[in-house]
């Protein structure tokens, strides 16, 4: 997988679950077809999953392992799967932690996005999103494109 390529709409929700999480880290899976086209992985789905890490999720987060289950099981044969995660960064960054790093150790071959969050004065907005691919030793940056679903559908 060379690129990844998600639906406006799709990061705008996951931009509006992470804010409404914040202060804490927002969390959820990443639904797209199974094989990449051309090498782009498209993301056009997401799962939002309540944050079950202790501590109440502030700098860490754990996606409910009930829900990933039972995501893979619903879109088992439909030419769908989970594709990756997602999770917020509370600090306003995009850049993969250590913890980050670690846990990405854990499914080498998903896809992360980090989407920064950022608070100014009264407002909480979603910054722009990076994505990585999670390895056994290291996440690797993707390009990452944002396009409008009508351009993906066949």
């Amino acid at each position: 997988m060379d690129r990844i390529n998600v639906i406006q709409t799709v990061l705008n929700a996951i931009g509006d679950h992470a804010c409404a999480d914040h202060p804490a880290e927002a969390c959820g899976l990443l639904i797209g077809p199974e094989n990449p086209k051309d090498g782009i992985q498209l993301i056009d789905g997401f799962v939002p999953s309540p944050n079950n890490a202790e501590g109440a999720g502030i700098d860490r987060f754990e996606i409910d392992p009930g829900l990933h289950l039972r995501t893979r099981r619903e879109l088992r044969g439909t030419g769908r799967t989970v594709v990756g995660l997602y999770h917020s960064h509370p600090n306003g960054s995009a850049l993969a932690s250590a913890v980050d790093e670690a846990g990405a150790r854990l499914e080498p071959g998903l896809i992360w996005l980090i989407l920064p969050i950022k608070f100014a004065g009264s407002t909480i907005a979603a910054g722009f999103p990076a994505a990585y691919l999670a390895g056994r030793q290291k996440m690797r940056p993707l390009p990452l494109d944002i396009s409008e679903a009508a351009a993906h559908r066949e």
